[in-house]
């Protein structure tokens, strides 16, 4: 029998009385392990297919539970957040990251949740639109005719990202060493899944090494900006001037390895973010010609309602984070599912938001689903940044990115990309390989 074979349905009947239905464990639980971890879309699309919309499975000895259900996501993000805290994968990256907002829980998160989210108000971010659009326009024409939209993408919000962090301040081999790591990703994958990062960095292998060293060569670059910006405190409107000037309800300030670990994560999530929407949004749109016409028609009426209608059914086919994770601290329970102590809790938007029970004709590419009559009106059917507590706190600078660099690319130019796309998840939801875009500058 394969391992990837299909297998019976099994009610697993848990402790304390629960019900939740899942796969059946045989060759030590190589059936799971195996396509849990080597092909996860697919695992987790059957598993709901099979099983419905909360599914228990053990991966080796870790009790998994995969939740698909509008009011189990909500019992979990909104009702019963802190009993439900950052999964593995969200800790581990700390080795990168540190204690930033993306990988803490607790008294942590919650200080520099309240001291940070001020940047990212409306109110705050909209002096940068200028800076964006110019930025957007200065390097998109800089592009070849034919070129890999994903690394293209990947230089253009680095390039963004970088500015908006860190001003006129930007060292220069600051963007090199951020796209190495982007080039790791599948052997960071790898790392983070080690049940010992700290461990696995010194191990001695090529990947390790390198991951190592980019580690200490981006803090060196962060810190010595940090402590240049400090003694020279210039006053600039750069997000780094306003971590610096951040202060918490006692009047304290972040410290420089604190202010070090926000300053990546909001780097690392900022641009990988926006690359991919803007990636997938382009993809899409070569797909859908009318679609396309649609939004030209709409940028030469200065419009951008449409732009972000498309956005929002580009981030709903292909969320970046194609997996919001959580473990359980506390035992719980919802409805008729128990749900023991340390559970890993896996909530998949890429899951529910191709859902045909919540969105009409869900695989199909319908930017008009988002407008103000046929919006979806269940909040929890559509994460593509979260909900609750934890959710992004950058959503509206993301879409102020990819809504100019979209304008700016459809309205300029006529585009097509061949061949068959992929999907790849690894630790956000790209495509697999490069993806070729023709470019050819419009007569309007």
């Amino acid at each position: 029998m394969s391992l990837s074979s299909d297998i019976p349905l099994e009610i697993v009947y848990e402790p304390e009385g629960g019900v939740t239905p899942g796969p059946r464990k045989y060759f030590f639980g190589l059936n799971i392990l195996i396509p849990y971890y080597t092909s996860y879309l697919n695992f987790i699309r059957k598993m709901q297919s099979r099983y419905g919309d909360v599914v228990f499975f053990k991966a080796g000895n870790e009790n998994i539970f995969l939740v698909n259900d509008p009011g189990f996501i909500e019992h979990i993000l909104i009702t019963n957040p802190d009993n439900y805290l950052r999964g593995t994968g969200f800790t581990r990256l700390r080795m990168l990251l540190g204690d930033g907002l993306l990988s803490t829980d607790g008294a942590i998160q919650k200080k520099h949740r309240a001291m940070i989210q001020p940047s990212f108000h409306r109110s705050s971010i909209g002096g940068y639109v200028k800076l964006i659009n110019d930025t957007v326009e200065k390097e998109i024409s800089k592009w070849n005719s034919k070129i890999d939209l994903q690394n293209n993408s990947v230089d253009l919000f680095l390039i963004i990202i970088c500015r908006l962090l860190f001003g006129n301040a930007l060292p220069g081999e600051l963007i090199p060493t951020v796209k190495f790591f982007d080039s790791l990703t599948y052997d960071y994958k790898a790392l983070v899944s080690i049940g010992m990062p700290k461990l696995a960095r010194k191990l001695p292998f090529t990947w390790a090494r390198n991951f190592s060293r980019s580690v200490e060569n981006l803090d060196k670059i962060i810190y010595s900006v940090i402590e240049e910006r400090m003694c020279t405190d210039k006053g600039c409107n750069d997000i780094l001037s306003l971590l610096l000037s951040a202060r918490d309800e006692n009047g304290e300030v972040l410290s420089d390895k604190e202010i070090r670990d926000e300053l990546v994560t909001i780097l690392f999530a900022a641009y990988d973010t926006s690359a991919r929407t803007l990636t997938w949004a382009l993809i899409l749109l070569s797909q859908n010609p009318s679609v396309l016409e649609n939004l030209r028609s709409s940028v030469e009426e200065e419009s951008s309602s449409f732009t972000e209608m498309v956005i929002s059914e580009a981030l709903r086919l292909y969320p970046p984070a194609h997996s919001i994770t959580r473990i359980t601290d506390k035992e719980d329970r919802y409805k008729n599912h128990f749900i023991p102590a340390r559970s890993s809790i896996i909530i998949s938007p890429y899951l529910i938001q191709r859902n045909e029970r919540y969105f009409d004709r869900p695989l199909k590419f319908i930017p008009e689903r988002w407008d103000s009559v046929n919006k979806p009106v269940n909040r929890f059917t559509y994460l593509p940044f979260g909900a609750g507590k934890r959710s992004c706190m950058g959503e509206v600078f993301a879409r102020m990115q990819v809504n100019s660099a979209l304008r700016y690319i459809c309205n300029d130019y006529n585009f097509t990309i061949h061949g068959k796309i992929k999907e790849s998840s690894s630790l956000t939801l790209k495509p697999s390989g490069k993806v070729t875009i023709n470019l050819n500058a419009r007569r309007t």
